[in-house]
């Protein structure tokens, strides 16, 4: 996956470009490169960062949305936590929704990715930005972090959201190993198994599957970044 950072704040400089020129050409790189997809984000969601509002961030990220359209052959996801932004963003042809709140923020993006055909990305994570280091303090690091992603894979696929188009990450590389197996097994535990015999993608497993006019061509859920 290649990171397309457009905002002047986020983690790593090298995924910074807030001049669209600059980004299309870094997005046509990174598919020159080999990357499966390529995910654009407007508002940096590194710890202590400040929120901005939906209309800065659409000026940040719909210039490079709409100057990829039709230049990529591989989809393009947008890191959004906000239903007006992800509106615009599918509308555009983005064809994932990489939601870092786990639908937490603003639960109508679940509404807008079901309603568009598009697959969503639900992350793990406690409290704003801002905040994120007071509020992220666990009795059961892994029972916690299990159950909130199965809460949100629930607000998802209540919206109406197929769990095929689901993509579970839990986000921190600290946990990572230990916390995908247990992301597997809320996964397979969670809901909507039982009622529909599927399950949503967990990290690693090539099973997502967009619908035609998402998909220029294959590609899977591994979050493996190609570039930070």
């Amino acid at each position: 996956m290649g990171i397309l950072n457009v905002t002047p704040d986020s983690f790593a400089e090298r995924t910074r470009f807030l001049d669209p020129e600059a980004a299309v050409d870094a997005a046509l790189r990174m598919q020159q490169d080999g990357a499966d997809l390529v995910d654009v984000g407007g508002e940096s969601t590194r710890p202590g960062a400040d929120p901005i509002p939906a209309a800065e961030e659409l000026a940040r990220i719909m210039p490079v949305l709409r100057a990829l359209a039709g230049r990529l052959t591989i989809p393009v996801s947008v890191d959004t936590s906000k239903a007006d932004v992800a509106r615009a963003a599918v509308d555009a042809g983005a064809a994932i929704i990489n939601d870092v709140s786990g639908l937490r923020f603003d639960p109508p993006v679940a509404d807008v990715v079901a309603r568009s055909g598009a697959a969503i990305v639900l992350m793990h994570t406690r409290g704003m930005p801002k905040t994120m280091y007071a509020e992220a303090v666990y009795e059961d690091v892994i029972a916690d972090v299990r159950r909130e992603l199965t809460e949100s894979i629930a607000v998802a696929t209540a919206a109406g959201v197929p769990v095929e188009r689901l993509i579970v990450c839990p986000s921190s590389r600290q946990r990572w190993t230990v916390l995908c197996s247990s992301v597997r097994r809320a996964s397979r535990s969670c809901g909507p198994r039982s009622a529909i015999g599927r399950r949503p993608n967990a990290i690693g497993e090539p099973q997502l599957r967009l619908p035609p006019r998402f998909s220029p061509a294959p590609t899977s859920s591994a979050c493996t970044p190609l570039q930070r």
